[in-house]
């Protein structure tokens, strides 16, 4: 249930992210104790990145991550998502998942992120426990959005109206 493809396009000491083209996602892999810098230099690479691979699903892989900085946090939550690019490659997501990291610091400050993303950009993020069952949630999310969609057909709706004499 692996993605078929997956192509690194962004790469530092403690911060991947990754195209998996096949379920229209970016997954930034967190590892270890990244750096205010690393995660300035990765989020902002992110816009620019759209335009080459248009994505609508973020992943965010948690599972080595240690700490995340609190200037990062507040940072990404703040500064980042004021600006336009941002703000537009925000409203063209369609979701977003987070696999759990195994460190108890690293998942507590991954719940606090998720949160001020949450409340930063309306979206919900879907937390799951392993790279599986994220991998099969984006893997069923691939196949409903391959499927033929119905056009809706509105019906006008017909009045008749009845004049006072025909009513008696």
């Amino acid at each position: 249930m692996y993605p078929p493809r997956e192509q690194v396009v962004f790469q530092s000491s403690n911060i991947d992210i990754i195209y998996l083209q096949a379920w229209d996602a970016m997954l930034m892999k967190h590892r270890g104790r990244p750096t205010v810098e690393e995660y300035k230099t990765a989020f902002s690479s992110l816009p620019e990145l759209y335009e080459t691979y248009p994505f609508h699903y973020s992943v965010s892989d948690e599972t080595e991550l240690e700490f995340i900085p609190t200037e990062a946090r507040l940072w990404v939550s703040t500064v980042h998502f004021l600006r336009p690019k941002v703000r537009r490659l925000v409203t063209k997501q369609q979701g977003m998942v987070s696999i759990k990291a195994q460190s108890g610091i690293g998942r507590t400050m991954a719940a606090i992120f998720h949160v001020m993303l949450q409340r930063t950009t309306g979206k919900q993020v879907r937390v799951f426990e392993t790279k599986m069952e994220a991998y099969q949630y984006l893997e069923a999310l691939a196949r409903e959005d391959s499927k033929p969609k119905q056009k809706r057909i509105r019906r006008r709706k017909t009045i008749q109206v009845v004049s006072r004499t025909n009513l008696f």
